[in-house]
């Protein structure tokens, strides 16, 4: 991690670089401090790419292009602009599934009233 004392040796390295550099009559290029990680720089590197690749990518087709081809999905999309409805299949197994679950119950106390009467009826 770096702290505060780092970053101020690292300033006044820098500024006694220049000052040597001002003594000195020949031009010699300024010395970039690099403060970041190779993962941090690769990842910048990357990015930057990804966003000349987009940049092409756009300036590739006109906006009259882009605008033809976004009709042309929608065109192809079946009704992008209503709401989903609930098909005629989806509520037989809703209320399928409701039955099943009431006649669980019923199927209990069935048995529970057959056992009993067979129960007191041969003993």
């Amino acid at each position: 991690k770096k702290t505060k004392k780092d970053k101020e040796k690292l300033k006044s390295y820098a500024k006694d670089l220049i000052s040597d550099d001002s003594a000195s009559s020949e031009k010699i290029n300024p010395i970039r401090v690099v403060t970041k990680t190779e993962a941090e720089l690769k990842f910048e590197e990357i990015q930057r790419k990804r966003l000349d690749e987009k940049v092409e990518k756009a300036a590739r087709r006109s906006h009259k292009e882009r605008v033809a081809e976004l009709n042309r999905k929608l065109e192809e999309m079946t009704e992008h602009y209503d709401i989903p409805k609930v098909t005629n299949s989806l509520c037989n197994i809703i209320i399928r599934n409701y039955i099943f679950y009431i006649y669980k119950y019923v199927y209990f106390i069935l048995f529970f009233f057959f056992f009993f009467f067979f129960f007191f009826f041969f003993f």
